[in-house]
């Protein structure tokens, strides 16, 4: 991580910058920014002798516009993701405008009980993540104004009692209320008042969805294309709105430039003596890929697993022929730049020592810049591999390939 002491932690730049990136069309780029400021800004406030406070309001108002710019490109699931890790942060989470603002967003989207469940772990009064008193009182009022959607009589007073009464028929239970709901509008069910039954206010337990059908044996209709094409869309943009796949990455690759990943699938499969693949894998996951494509959905896994290598394939090819492509644009353009080099020293006359000064600094810049659209193109194709990668390993988790 860049220590350097000049860092000015103004989120105000990082802000515009994403906000400009945004506006030109570039999502995952804006992202990016907010991500690689996060932590890099989190790791100095841990690491160096810095304004601890001044670090903790920076970092808390770059999580809030990052939520925020995730909002406004809709990509809600993120946005709560991300406040979720913005109250889990070790050096801003307990800044009180971090927890009002997620509050504010999850009552937006219809989602009163999960907003209810996290201003209980903030204001818990045995290990509440917010110990300030007047953050505090701000999201006791917050709370209220929510509950009073319900109850327009309840009282400050009551509530606190209410909470109170809730934390020692079930304390445990409050602390370990992790959000694990899905960015939908299963949430908005009505609150149980705490004036009417207090200890009723506990999270009730959320069903499990019911696991998706092997096979479908009716007619297949425009709406169920829709909603796999949704699936689908879901599973490919998910690298982009992920924050633990830039993480993961940026954490691995340290100061080194970014490398491709190494491939899941090869060009050319391995010759066996047995066709039950045991000698590559093992008795035991042979058994179970045989297991599964024996079953009635096996020709189709087959297929997905054909479709996905043919990507692996289309993918190097791209980057083959993009590398190609850009080759040929320098080495022309390394030409022309000659051409005119020569005819400009042709004539230099009494000023050719200047002018062979001034031609070899042009020639420099111009190498530098073709190293630096070799090596972002390099950069960008590598990134696109480790998007492949996660979308391959993702889609064949789905269908539960094993290994």
């Amino acid at each position: 991580m860049d220590s350097s002491p000049q860092r000015t932690y103004d989120p105000n730049i990082i802000i515009k910058a994403a906000n400009d990136k945004f506006a030109a069309g570039d999502l995952e780029g804006g992202q990016t920014l907010f991500q690689s400021a996060l932590l890099n800004w989190v790791d100095d406030a841990r690491e160096l002798t810095l304004d601890q406070e001044h670090m903790k309001e920076a970092i808390a108002t770059l999580w809030v516009a990052y939520a925020h710019f995730l909002r406004q490109a809709k990509q809600f699931k993120s946005a709560t993701e991300a406040y979720e890790q913005a109250i889990e942060c070790p050096v801003a989470g307990t800044a009180g405008r971090i927890w009002v603002d997620y509050g504010r967003y999850l009552e937006e989207r219809g989602r009163d009980r999960s907003a209810q469940d996290m201003y209980i772990r903030a204001l818990h009064t045995a290990g509440g993540l917010v110990q300030d008193q007047q953050d505090r009182a701000l999201l006791w009022n917050e709370f209220l104004e929510m509950m009073r959607k319900r109850n327009p009589s309840l009282t400050l007073s009551e509530l606190q009692k209410a909470i109170a009464e809730q934390e020692q028929a079930a304390p445990d239970t409050i602390l370990s209320n992790k959000r694990t709901r899905s960015d939908s509008n299963d949430d908005s069910m009505g609150l149980t008042q705490p004036d009417v039954n207090p200890s009723s206010q506990q999270a009730l337990p959320q069903e499990e969805p019911a696991p998706m059908e092997e096979s479908r044996t009716h007619v297949v209709t425009g709406s169920d294309v829709d909603v796999e094409h949704k699936a689908l869309e879901e599973i490919t943009n998910s690298a982009q709105n992920d924050p633990a796949f830039m993480t993961a990455w940026l954490v691995r690759d340290g100061t080194a430039p970014p490398q491709p990943p190494r491939p899941l699938f090869t060009p050319n499969p391995p010759k066996l003596k047995d066709p039950t693949g045991k000698e590559l894998v093992g008795e035991e996951l042979a058994l179970q890929i045989i297991q599964l494509l024996l079953k009635q959905s096996g020709p189709t896994i087959l297929q997905v697993c054909r479709g996905l290598w043919m990507l692996q394939g289309l993918k190097e090819q791209q980057a083959s022929l993009g590398l190609k492509k850009l080759d040929e644009a320098i080495s022309t353009s390394a030409k022309e730049l000659q051409s005119k080099l020569d005819e400009r020293l042709s004539v230099a006359g009494a000023a050719q020592s200047a002018v062979e000064q001034m031609n070899q600094a042009e020639l420099e810049a111009f190498q530098q810049k073709c190293n630096e659209q070799r090596h972002s193109f390099l950069n960008n194709m590598a990134w696109e591999q480790r998007q492949l990668l996660w979308c391959q390993q993702l889609l064949l988790s789905r269908l539960k390939v094993p290994a």
